[in-house]
């Protein structure tokens, strides 16, 4: 544990604290990070960061509806930010508030390219809301959002002016159909059923998060799908590593050549285009699994999780399959030898 005030290492100013770089349980009960405590009630030789007041600057401008001013501020600062480490600049969070100004505006396209760009660099909740914010938004009509668990004569929820009831709604909508879909596809028998099943439950975490902090009724849909879904992805994986050892060794096989002054070069044969095509596949596949495989896990980010080992396969014959696709095969090998 972190003891209060204390700070981590990082690349930001000194006494400075980064907004959201602090996992949960690293303060003791009752301390709180430096970014959480009132002006003037820091400990001593600890300071907020100067992001925090353009952030809560910007927070009262998205509650005065002052929208255009908010993008235009949000926007040059994203500009003047793209060389910034995620210690000095909370992107995410200005990519949310950019994001709900679009969305008040009723520019609902632009609401969801920047709740898109917030997922490779947010943390957990910050993720859950632009995902679950972008799927309301997709699932409404004219930004009214119309429940299906309350029967044919639910009336349509304003998801801007009441945001917090249509997500609730949502999250059972979604529930009611993972929990049926779910239950049909107990014992997956294809990858397809997994991705699908990842695919619906993916959804109800990040509404489940962004309701209430947690994602309990989530878990408790996946317990028993999970490991039937990682001896699936595993197999599927079986004998890739084989396929790219042989497209690798036919693609260095060396023909000899001559050039204009009669020097014997060996060239290699290189990719045909069935073997880019099968290696572009087996990227693609690989990229599935991972994505399957971390929403399907209670702790996607475990190193110790149920599909950690799942996880670090896919990925390291991700890695194997782009290097072989993106390997030197024009180069001419010298062999120091002249034509007769």
């Amino acid at each position: 544990m972190m003891p209060p005030g204390a700070v981590p290492p990082g690349n930001y100013a000194p006494g400075t604290f980064p907004r959201h770089a602090i996992p949960p349980g690293a303060y003791p009960p009752g301390a709180v990070p430096p970014h959480m405590v009132p002006p003037g009630a820091l400990p001593p030789g600890v300071r907020r960061p100067p992001e925090v007041d353009l952030i809560n600057e910007l927070e009262g401008m998205l509650a005065q509806k002052q929208y255009q001013p908010l993008l235009q501020r949000v926007n040059k600062r994203l500009a003047a930010a793209k060389n910034e480490s995620m210690y000095d600049f909370d992107r995410a969070e200005m990519l949310l508030l950019r994001a709900e100004a679009y969305l008040q505006l009723r520019i609902a396209a632009q609401a969801i390219a920047s709740f898109d760009e917030v997922k490779p660099v947010g943390g957990e909740r910050q993720r859950a809301q632009a995902a679950a914010t972008t799927l309301l938004i997709k699932r409404s009509s004219s930004l009214k959002y119309k429940p299906e668990w309350d029967g044919a004569g639910a009336a349509e929820i304003d998801i801007l002016t009441d945001r917090d009831r249509a997500l609730e709604a949502l999250r059972r909508d979604e529930l009611a159909v993972a929990t049926t879909k779910v239950k049909a596809a107990k014992t997956p028998r294809t990858m397809a059923q997994v991705m699908q099943v990842a695919a619906m439950t993916d959804s109800l975490r990040a509404l489940e998060i962004a309701t209430s902090g947690k994602a309990p009724e989530t878990a408790a849909l996946l317990q028993d799908v999970r490991e039937q879904a990682r001896v699936l992805m595993d197999q599927s994986m079986v004998g890739m590593d084989a396929q790219i050892a042989d497209i690798n060794q036919r693609a260095n096989v060396t023909t000899p050549t001559v050039d204009r002054n009669r020097m014997i070069y060996r060239v290699k044969q290189g990719l045909r285009p069935s073997f880019k095509k099968t290696l572009e596949s087996i990227k693609q596949h690989c990229d599935d699994v991972r994505r399957a495989a971390e929403a399907l896990s209670p702790e996607p980010v475990a190193k110790n999780g149920p599909f950690a080992e799942t996880i670090a396969r896919a990925d390291s014959l991700y890695k194997s399959a782009n290097d072989t696709l993106h390997a030197d095969y024009a180069t001419w090998i010298e062999t120091g030898q002249r034509e007769r």
